[in-house]
């Protein structure tokens, strides 16, 4: 049994030495990720090495992460005698076998397509102590994209969703406006720069005073989206407000242009005198007619 373990580490040490395209940091800390020969139909060897290189280099430049490359798994699985590891096909339970192999956290599974001038790669990623399939994706690699940040995209969305995000900035002329993302407030204006996930949002910019500004934002990974919220006063509060000398000043010439005279049926004495009008009827119903008729006559 004990030789058996020195075997193991031996061909682990050897497999890490002599295979390349591995990406070394701290094994304390780094999660290791082994990525399984990638595989194809119709493209030659040499083309489906550099995607290999290109994948690996996209999960190498994730935070604490320790690749293992392709040539390297093969390698081991060739000092190991188990060629049945060399050719897993995505099958789960031989990735998770090659992970186990080479002590790693994940394995990750490339089979390539071409569409046009286009290589779209789909990529799966097994954990390899529960041997389940974690996450998959698709890598699509044309001729005028950036290769190298499409195959880190590829990698946070396949290993660490958590960083497949951009930033997004709102600016304004209003200061004070809430900011609202998919019906989440994420600050106020002047806003911040913001991390987001990668994608569309529905953005709401409000004011009290201003109409909303609605709009839908396109966030990219990596990238700063800066968005500029014009909020315009709402119709007819201005002049609203001027016409009731609200706006404009308060000074007094301002107070009397705008004041209105108030009409004769609001003033006071007209108030006062329908007021005692109506106690006097209410005094009369309550005595009764002909005593009132009687002393009338007398008073008279």
């Amino acid at each position: 049994m004990h030789a058996i373990r020195i075997l193991s580490f031996a061909i682990l040490f050897a497999a890490l030495v002599e295979g390349d395209n591995i990406a070394h940091s701290d094994p304390a800390k780094a999660t290791s990720v082994v990525l399984a020969p990638v595989t194809s139909v119709g493209n030659a060897n040499k083309e489906l090495r550099n995607l290999e290189i290109l994948i690996e280099e996209g999960i190498s430049l994730l935070p604490k992460t320790q690749v293992i490359g392709a040539n390297a798994a093969a390698k081991a699985t060739r000092k190991a005698k188990r060629p049945e590891l060399r050719t897993c096909d995505g099958d789960t339970q031989c990735l998770k076998n090659l992970g186990a192999l080479l002590n790693a956290s994940y394995v990750v599974y490339g089979e390539v397509s071409d569409l046009g001038d286009a290589h779209v790669v789909y990529l799966k990623s097994v954990d390899v102590r529960s041997g389940d399939e974690v996450r998959s994706t698709t890598l699509k690699l044309s001729k005028g994209s950036n290769r190298k940040k499409e195959s880190k995209a590829a990698a946070a969305r396949l290993l660490a969703p958590d960083l497949y995000v951009g930033t997004l900035k709102v600016q304004s002329t209003v200061a004070g406006a809430a900011v609202f993302l998919d019906g989440h407030k994420i600050g106020t204006t002047p806003s911040p720069p913001v991390s987001v996930y990668v994608g569309s949002h529905a953005m709401r910019v409000t004011h009290p005073e201003h109409s909303d500004y609605v709009r839908f934002v396109d966030v990219r990974f990596e990238e700063e989206t800066v968005v500029d919220a014009e909020l315009l006063g709402l119709p007819g509060l201005d002049q609203k407000l001027k016409a009731e000398g609200v706006l404009g000043g308060t000074n007094a010439d301002n107070l009397i242009v705008n004041h209105r005279p108030t009409p004769w049926y609001l003033r006071w004495y007209t108030i006062t005198g329908g007021v005692a009008a109506v106690a006097l009827t209410s005094a009369v119903l309550a005595s009764g007619g002909s005593s009132f008729s009687a002393d009338l006559i007398r008073d008279l």
